[in-house]
């Protein structure tokens, strides 16, 4: 027998995310994490049905989700020719919002859901240190955005 799932409560949605285009060409493992502000720090999820790659490479998966938390979502977008990695954070709001991505293909591209935001997003990753720079701007701008939304005081 298979494990039981319970149904996601009125606070949680669940939702399908693509983290490999292409598994054969990937260059790095796809996966989501919830950002935790009050640690400057993420956690990550476990899919709850995936679709694995014959290498065993997680594809996508169905993820369950919290309203009110941040997300990270790293994809791996890489054909053949092409290197392409993603970065998004979303906020969870009965569906994932897109706030930043921080997206590397041939030049490193910046994203955002408003002009503010994505100069916020430019300032802090110019800002951060080697390291985890792509994961600590994102959990940075996850802050600055609960902050300027009133989601955090």
């Amino acid at each position: 027998m298979g494990k039981e799932q319970s149904k996601p409560s009125m606070m949680e949605f669940e939702e399908e995310v693509q983290l490999v285009r292409n598994s054969k060409a990937a260059r790095s493992k796809g996966w989501v994490a919830l950002v935790r502000l009050d640690k400057d720090d993420i956690e990550f999820l476990r899919p709850i049905d995936a679709q694995y790659s014959k290498s065993g490479m997680l594809v996508w998966g169905i993820y369950r989700f919290v309203n009110g938390n941040f997300y990270i979502v790293a994809s791996d977008l890489s054909s053949h020719k092409n290197s392409r990695q993603s970065y998004i954070l979303y906020f969870a709001q009965n569906e994932l919002k897109m706030v930043a991505e921080i997206y590397f293909g041939q030049l490193r591209e910046f994203y955002a859901c408003d002009d503010d935001i994505k100069q916020e997003l430019r300032e802090t990753y110019s800002k951060q240190q080697s390291g985890r720079k792509v994961i600590n701007t994102l959990i940075q701008i996850a802050k600055y955005y609960a902050e300027r939304e009133g989601l955090i005081t």
